[in-house]
């Protein structure tokens, strides 16, 4: 339902700028910085996108998300109070103690702390509230990339969109001892290893070898521990994905009726 009253509301919406708003101005400097050429609000195209590639026929539509009371051209690490319904972190409570490193609002008032801090207005980190807590000064646990770069960490963990962006961040090799006397990724645990197949697999298979050279880059090879849902041709898979020898676990049992995972038991219906 609306909060506004219906003069509220159409006075909000005649404000509304509909082209050069914030979101877009930050994406076209970004793509310009990039040698990235596009056109912008072109009439010819349906819909007048805000952003055009042409040649790619692709079109790009920035939201603003004027109406949800978000505010696209705060500074980049920013924390409002109004925004604590929408928290985006991964970790909401101290590991340790259990204390919450958001504010709460009881009865319209913000009671709490936060526990995501700068330090010299540069550098994200996270601390526990608790003043008894271990981990006061700062809990070892990191989200921000930036951050993960220069203090690269001993468990990382990842999904496949962040593959993409091994060829365009250098930064990206300090995860595996690029220029460093650290020791490379010793162990990788692969989920959905099954879903790698097909088009989007081979794509994926991809980046899977690159890590993997990388992280033999000093000679050590690591171990790769990886889950499927299906266990057909996965030697065969695993072979010609990781050049490796495959060891299944649980292993084939000689009897169908026990598969040391799981015993089949019969029962006559009553």
């Amino acid at each position: 339902m609306d909060k506004l009253t219906p003069e509220q509301r159409h006075k909000n919406m005649v404000a509304v700028r509909n082209k050069d708003t914030g979101i877009e101005l930050l994406l076209r400097k970004e793509l310009w910085s990039r040698g990235i050429r596009y056109r912008k609000n072109v009439t010819k195209i349906f819909g007048k996108p805000d952003i055009a590639f042409i040649g790619k026929k692709v079109a790009v539509f920035c939201d603003s998300e004027f109406w949800h009371g978000f505010n696209w051209d705060v500074k980049k690490y920013e924390i409002k109070s109004r925004k604590d319904r929408y928290n985006k972190f991964q970790v909401l409570k101290c590991p340790w103690c259990g204390t919450k490193l958001v504010k709460e609002r009881v009865d319209n008032h913000l009671v709490g702390q936060w526990g995501y801090m700068m330090r010299n207005n540069a550098h994200f980190y996270m601390a526990c509230p608790q003043t008894g807590c271990p981990f006061n000064d700062e809990l070892p646990v990191q989200i921000v990339d930036q951050e993960l770069y220069i203090k690269p960490p001993t468990l990382l963990f990842g999904t496949v969109d962040k593959f993409a962006m091994l060829p365009w961040k250098k930064e990206i090799g300090s995860f595996f001892a690029e220029g460093s006397q650290n020791r490379t990724p010793e162990l990788i645990i692969q989920d959905e290893l099954h879903l790698i197949s097909g088009p989007l697999g081979t794509m994926v298979g991809l980046y899977e070898t690159v890590i993997d050279a990388l992280c033999s880059a000093k000679c050590i090879r690591p171990k790769i521990v990886a889950s499927t849902a299906t266990i057909r041709r996965a030697k065969e898979q695993c072979s010609a994905l990781y050049n490796r020898e495959v060891v299944q676990f649980p292993a084939p049992g000689l009897d169908s009726d026990d598969s040391f995972s799981s015993r089949r038991n019969s029962t006559k219906a009553s």
